[in-house]
């Protein structure tokens, strides 16, 4: 059995920017958070799929990234430099902030990424991800992630991709686009499976069970 790292409730106590697919007044954009800046996080790959967009998902799109204290300084450079070549406001890196305003954050946003490459994604299975869930995000995820991925398809709440191609990220965030209802319908989704099914009480309740099942095979 697998014990999942999941969200504190208060991720869910903001209401999300987008409830079922309405326009949340910013013209239709596409708004991303990105999360940590890193190496290891996907960062480029992102960054370069962004670059790759024709112009005019450029100007719809919004990618927010995180600058944390171990954030490369060729990572920060790279993040201002592409940023400073793309239409303003497409890509942005902010300080990180206090894991308890992370809620307030991400209700602003349509999409979250865990964009984790092989060595980091093929066994994770992240809290972001229920955070996400919880501040009523739909998530891009890897597809070499399995236990990410089976949440993914079995509550219709996010997409799976190759994470090390940025050529199948730009092809995700361009599907994102086109299809923004759906994708704000998600994290609909997302948010009332996080309170149905993912909570920590609910959790509880799982391992308690699991525990009493085996007590009981046990004694058999």
């Amino acid at each position: 059995m697998i014990v999942r790292n999941l969200a504190p409730p208060w991720f869910g106590t903001e209401q999300p920017l987008h409830r079922d697919g309405v326009d949340g007044g910013d013209g239709g954009k596409l708004k991303i958070i990105h999360g940590k800046a890193s190496s290891g996080n996907g960062t480029l790959q992102v960054i370069d799929a962004l670059i790759s967009l024709p112009t005019e998902y450029q100007h719809n799109t919004e990618v927010l990234m995180l600058e944390v204290a171990s954030t490369p300084e060729s990572i920060k450079e790279r993040v201002a430099a592409s940023a400073a070549d793309l239409p303003p406001g497409t890509l942005k890196i902010i300080p990180g902030i206090p894991h308890e305003a992370m809620g307030n954050l991400l209700a602003q946003f349509d999409v979250g990424l865990i964009s984790y490459q092989r060595d980091l994604g093929y066994e994770s299975l992240p809290n972001r991800l229920f955070e996400y869930m919880a501040a009523g995000l739909a998530t891009l995820a890897p597809s070499y992630s399995p236990e990410i991925v089976k949440i993914l398809d079995s509550e219709g709440i996010g997409v799976a991709l190759d994470f090390e191609s940025s050529q199948a990220i730009a092809t995700a965030i361009r599907w994102c686009q086109d299809h923004l209802d759906v994708v704000r319908t998600m994290g609909v989704r997302a948010r009332s499976a996080y309170f149905s099914r993912y909570t920590w009480d609910t959790e509880a309740e799982r391992l308690i069970a699991a525990m009493s099942e085996t007590r009981e095979n046990r004694g058999h």
